[in-house]
């Protein structure tokens, strides 16, 4: 049974790859939801599996052979189980939570020392957000969330920018903000640091913070009838951005991918794509959810055996 739950957490994991490839044809606001959606189910689902396999091994340490026994006939831990892979499972269940906490504890300070404060640059309103122009002749743009939202500018970028091009990148950070889309990036960064291990992991997190960035592109495109100024703005861009983990219009590990989907426009509907993405998607959830389900009726045949089992 949790051979199920792992296998289809993996391949919930591995969605976002897949969506990279042949996904072109989801608008990128859409493809942005499923990645998000079938990484953290993927998560979710295998520290499930992790915390069921080191379920015999911590009812041994608390000298509940029997009971441990009878789980192991009933739920069937992952590779075999035994006693090493119920420790390494445990240590990794514990872990994987621990780490995710601690990232966005993290990321939550990381965002709030980016906070340009009142007295630094020149603030303006801009919507229902803040636009912060700093005094430095670098070329930055990022969005911080926060009340309210901040789209921080540098006067280097006012300067090497024509208006039409600035107008592009501050529409581009407001997209950012107006859609939350520093939650994509939390998730993100919580994934990587929980379970980037896997290489496979870690590329479809790039593909997710790819997938955010495109997705900004694509309503400043909207808002301003072209991308043309999109396009020049980003090729004046040739450094990376302050964090993976903040929105920025210049993340330099996606540019080249943006300006390939800024070429090509705004996908075709493509129903059948849409609907074999969802499928997958949903198909593994069903797939994983029926294991937990089949658990549970497992656990009430446990309880049921309890009394009889030597302590």
């Amino acid at each position: 049974m949790t051979e199920v739950l792992f296998a289809a957490a993996l391949a919930l994991l591995g969605v976002p790859l897949l969506l990279s490839r042949s996904g072109r044809r989801i608008g990128a606001a859409e493809r942005t939801r499923l990645m998000a959606v079938s990484l953290g189910a993927g998560v979710v689902f295998l520290e499930l599996s992790l915390a069921l396999t080191a379920l015999p091994t911590v009812l041994r340490v608390f000298h509940l052979s029997g009971l441990a026994s009878v789980c192991e006939r009933l739920v069937g831990p992952v590779f075999g189980g035994g006693q090493i892979v119920g420790g390494v499972a445990l240590v990794l269940a514990l872990l994987l939570p621990a780490s995710a906490i601690m990232t966005s504890l993290k990321c939550r300070t990381r965002q709030e020392r980016l906070r340009a404060d009142p007295w630094v640059g020149t603030h303006r309103p801009y919507g229902k957000h803040e636009l912060v122009v700093l005094p430095s002749a670098a070329m930055v743009a990022i969005s911080v969330p926060g009340r309210p939202g901040q789209v921080i500018l540098s006067q280097g970028l006012l300067d090497a920018l024509t208006p039409a091009e600035l107008d592009a990148v501050i529409r581009h950070e407001g997209a950012h903000l107006d859609f939350r889309h520093s939650r994509y990036l939390l998730l993100a960064a919580v994934v990587q640091c929980t379970v980037g291990w896997f290489p496979m992991v870690r590329r479809c997190v790039c593909c997710l913070r790819l997938s955010v960035e495109e997705w900004a592109d694509a309503i400043a495109v909207r808002d301003l009838g072209t991308s043309r100024p999109v396009v020049d703005a980003l090729r004046s861009f040739v450094f990376a951005s302050l964090s993976p983990r903040v929105a920025s219009f210049s993340a330099a590990e996606t540019i080249g991918e943006r300006l390939e989907a800024l070429e090509h426009g705004e996908p075709r509907k493509a129903p059948l794509a849409r609907l074999m993405a969802y499928s997958l998607v949903v198909l593994l959830s069903l797939g994983a959810g029926g294991s937990l389900v089949t658990w549970a009726a497992h656990a009430r045949e446990l309880a049921a055996m309890t009394p009889y089992c030597p302590l």
